[in-house]
């Protein structure tokens, strides 16, 4: 039985965790930002008669109207809002309140960015960030962090995954990361191996989408990393989307069924359904063959 395995699901799920989980890692890092520490949990204090001594700045620099990938601010914002209200009524100490600065950094992960400028901008402006949320982009992140990072302010990624193409990741040290990586998603591919005892997967990598490209890479390195025996029996197979007609995508599938059982489709969901449209007209979906697809 061809197995279709749509990971969009646990990628919602992750996101939402994601959203949950900020609240308690903004609140950690506001109070040592503000060197304020609260004794205030067992009390019930009314937050309206006490005046307000410190204002936390939380700059958020997150795409918008994204296309092809898992963030966006128009989808995450409600969410943000909500846990700025209710941490300022409910958990923060008298005197500390959250507030939000948001900027649009566009819709695209591309190493061409602003993000730069716009941060820039926003100091001559006269607003003081306690902590910056974003961007999506793993390469938009690198490239933010050696601005921040002479500033002295942590990042919060939103969620930063790609974190570790242009550096090793452990050297972005003031990014903080609450949702799901990159390299999460291989250890996941890893036990699926390990549990079925597939050896020789074959791996298709969109190159013609940022997000796709960055996962495809990261997730690459991580699996070829850890399994000795991935790296021997396994084929990494970049292709674009946006480029390649169908004889090519064709002839791709025909050259992978010749060597793996399992298919691993790194792409959106319109190149899945194109992929596996061609895939059935191969044969390939009699049950011979597995298709497992990291989309959104």
């Amino acid at each position: 039985m061809c197995c279709l395995v749509p990971s969009s699901i646990i990628i919602r799920v992750e996101r939402a965790k994601m959203i949950l989980s900020s609240v308690s890692v903004l609140l950690t890092l506001f109070l040592q930002v503000s060197g304020q520490e609260s004794d205030a949990n067992n009390q019930t204090v009314d937050s309206a008669t006490v005046p307000i001594k410190v204002n936390l700045t939380m700059c958020y620099f997150i795409e918008r109207n994204t296309k092809g990938i898992i963030y966006d601010y128009n989808k995450a914002a409600p969410a943000m809002d909500l846990a700025t209200i209710y941490a300022n009524d409910f958990i923060l100490p008298p005197g500390i309140q959250l507030r939000s600065v948001y900027t649009d950094i566009g819709s695209e992960c591309n190493r061409k960015t602003h993000v730069i400028g716009q941060a820039l901008k926003q100091r001559e402006d006269g607003i003081t960030c306690s902590v910056y949320i974003g961007p999506g982009c793993g390469l938009v992140a690198e490239i933010f962090n050696d601005l921040i990072s002479v500033w002295d302010k942590p990042i919060i990624g939103c969620p930063a995954s790609g974190v570790g193409l242009s550096a090793p990741s452990s050297e972005y040290t003031i990014i903080s990361r609450t949702s799901i990586t990159y390299k999460n998603i291989a250890n996941v591919l890893l036990e699926f191996f390990d549990a079925y005892n597939y050896t020789t997967p074959a791996v298709l990598q969109d190159q013609s989408v940022n997000f796709f490209q960055q996962l495809g890479v990261l997730m690459q390195q991580s699996l070829l990393e850890k399994s000795e025996v991935i790296r021997y029996g396994s084929a990494f197979i970049p292709f674009y989307s946006a480029d390649d007609k169908t004889p090519k995508l064709e002839q791709m599938l025909m050259k992978v069924s010749l060597s793996a059982r399992l298919v691993i489709i790194v792409a959106n969901a319109d190149t899945v359904r194109k992929l596996m449209i061609l895939a059935h007209g191969l044969g390939m979906t009699k049950g011979d063959y597995v298709s497992n697809n990291f989309i959104h």
